[in-house]
């Protein structure tokens, strides 16, 4: 690989693209996500187990918004930035960083939201079945699945995450930023080692990449398990309320599905192409083309973050409840608003009737 930094070079994608994309998923982000925040904190009383991960969801995405503003101007100035100066070292080494692990946040919150409406399956099921197929599965809900629906656990549970996040993460900002900033074969902070990352971080990337999939696949086979039940109780005429629920708890596997297959799962697939393809090329034009490829795919991941906020409607009725009702609230302040205006403007026609009889 050409080590010269002149070889790497920002175009027209990535220097106005991206900041655009990137400040549109800031707004949205902000104003989505802090209603959601301002909802789950002060507008619901009773607080389930689902409510605790989303809120853990929105922290983390709030996060991910408020460190947007710096992805902005690397992408606008950092082919400008000298390699060592203070602000390339906080992007490479805390920000981009702090993306990556929120990401991985995100994604097992959702993973847990999936195990804990699966568990709701379970929960629901005939209490007169004792066949020993279910034997199995009872024991599996009261020992392990029947604690994420619980709201403490789920509290301790989100609380461990962000301490091993912590842990994890720490040493790497110190070490990226700190011990490894060392780029005096690069002129500017926009480089091959920047955008392809030396040995440790590849080898962190592809971890963390059989982390996604392994919890993607956890999600698959609570949907497999879902819908093999609700196939076999297609036989069953008397399943009433139970049909309804088990309807529900399909629908929000399916949005988590459908999430960490759009947003998710390009976005690894191709990393793991990429660190083959980016390691073993010379082609200046091929390197760049990998690399600008790889920024859109991680874009369309950290969207995620502002559409957040439209799947909630979808994972929980009480947020949906409360978002109406905001929205309705909104709605009525402004026709209160206009309707004293419109008053006053009648009154001139309702005083000039008397004058002429």
């Amino acid at each position: 690989m050409n080590s010269s930094s002149e070889c790497l070079q920002p175009s027209v994608a990535s220097k106005a693209a991206l900041p655009i994309i990137y400040s549109l998923l800031l707004t949205v982000g902000v104003c989505g996500n802090s209603i959601s925040l301002w909802l789950f904190s002060s507008q619901m009383n009773r607080k389930t187990s689902t409510h605790i991960y989303l809120t853990n969801l929105v922290f983390s995405n709030l996060l991910v918004c408020g460190i947007m503003p710096l992805i902005i101007a690397y992408y606008i100035n950092g082919n400008q930035w000298a390699p060592d100066s203070m602000t390339c070292k906080t992007i490479i080494g805390g920000v981009m960083l702090t993306m990556h692990s929120n990401m991985y946040i995100s994604i097992t919150i959702l993973c847990w939201i999936a195990i804990s409406r699966y568990a709701t399956l379970m929960k629901h099921r005939d209490s007169m079945q004792e066949s020993l197929q279910y034997v199995y599965e009872k024991i599996f809900y009261g020992r392990i699945l029947k604690k994420f629906r619980q709201p403490q656990f789920a509290k301790y549970l989100c609380t461990g995450l962000w301490i091993i996040v912590m842990f994890l993460t720490t040493p790497i900002i110190v070490y990226y930023s700190v011990i490894q900033s060392d780029q005096t074969q690069h002129h500017t902070c926009y480089n091959t080692k920047t955008e392809v990352g030396e040995h440790l971080y590849q080898i962190s990337g592809l971890v963390a990449s059989g982390v996604f999939f392994f919890f993607f696949a956890i999600v698959l086979l609570s949907y497999y398990l879902l819908t093999d039940h609700l196939k076999k109780m297609q036989t069953n005429t008397c399943i009433g309320k139970k049909n309804l629920i088990y309807k529900k708890v399909k629908r929000n596997i399916i949005v988590i599905l459908v999430v960490l297959t759009i947003c998710f799962v390009p976005y690894h697939i191709f990393k793991v192409a990429f660190y083959a393809l980016a390691l073993n090329t010379q082609d200046c034009y091929q390197l760049n083309y990998l690399i600008e490829l790889k920024s859109f795919f991680f874009c369309l991941a950290v969207s995620r973050s502002s559409i957040d906020p439209i799947v909630y409607i979808f994972l929980d009725k009480t947020f949906k409840k409360h978002l109406f009702n905001l929205c309705r609230k909104s709605s009525t302040l402004q026709l209160s608003n206009v309707s004293p205006m419109t008053k006053q403007d009648h009154e001139p026609t309702q005083q000039s009737t008397p004058d002429k009889g």
